[in-house]
């Protein structure tokens, strides 16, 4: 599959069910390498989509992305596009949780950077930046300076955070269960 017929295909108005029919696209046309391609594209709806199928892929079969693990990564480190981050974000943090992964210390060094400042940058969405959380809760232990910096870092992010925050803050225990969530109704 070319990344034209690709991308038209992502282009077409979204209806109930597409994601899922993109993965199975993907995965049923061995295109999980072009479907990458179009989520570093420039910002507009195809690498969202493309990044969105990819993700859904993913969780339909983990196993296909074997191959695709080291461009992953490279590709995980140049996302601008919060939305595209979101989905990088969410398949990083499985890949570490399930030990997928087999990360060099450099190259865990600079996930690790590159997850942070997603983490503390405050226009990339709450959805995006929730992930960054578990891949650097991921990375403890491997990363030094992470135990050392993210206590200041979590700090700050339980000023007035948002639900889907302050549950994932709660998750790590980052948060105490009685801690007061001014935006929780």
């Amino acid at each position: 599959m070319t990344e034209n017929e690709l991308a038209a295909i992502l282009s077409a108005p979204f209806e109930e069910g597409c994601a899922e029919a993109w993965a199975d696209l993907i995965l049923a046309r061995e295109a999980i390498g072009t479907a990458m391609d179009l989520a570093l594209r420039a910002r507009t709806v195809v690498p969202f989509r493309a990044s969105y199928a990819l993700e859904r892929a993913f969780l339909k079969a983990p196993e296909r992305f074997g191959p695709y693990y080291d461009r992953f990564v490279a590709d995980f480190q140049c996302v601008t596009h919060h939305s595209v981050w979101r989905h990088y974000g969410k398949i990083m943090a499985l890949l570490l949780q399930r030990k997928k992964l087999r990360l060099d210390d450099e190259t865990a060094r600079q996930v690790a950077e590159t997850t942070l400042l997603r983490l503390v940058d405050e226009a990339v969405p709450v959805g995006a930046r929730v992930w960054s959380l578990d891949i650097l809760h991921e990375l403890r232990g491997r990363v030094g300076w992470i135990d050392d910096d993210l206590p200041t870092v979590i700090d700050g992010l339980r000023v007035a955070p948002t639900p889907a925050m302050y549950s994932r803050l709660r998750r790590y225990g980052w948060i105490s269960s009685t801690f007061f969530c001014p935006q929780r109704k």
